[in-house]
């Protein structure tokens, strides 16, 4: 598995989890004396945050190198 997949699979449980604790923030922030909305988007906003700019840092530098106008896009053969 790659580090993208397993950053997307990541950031889509982050990004569940987090919609759930803004509903009901006691089933997320379960280990916390402060059950509230402001705690779910610190931690669980945060960490979704983190996951989706790394997610799309890491698969937007992969440009294709095969289009860097240095190699010709057809061959020309001359007959003189």
């Amino acid at each position: 598995m790659e580090l993208s997949s397993v950053l997307q699979l990541l950031f889509i449980i982050c990004a569940f989890v987090f919609i759930i604790g803004l509903i009901r923030p006691g089933f997320v922030v379960f280990w916390s004396a402060n059950k509230s909305r402001s705690s779910v988007l610190a931690v669980w906003g945060l960490a979704t945050a983190i996951l989706g700019i790394t997610y799309f840092i890491l698969t937007g530098s992969r440009e294709d190198t095969r289009k860097s106008g240095f190699a010709p896009t057809e061959q020309r053969t001359y007959r003189g």
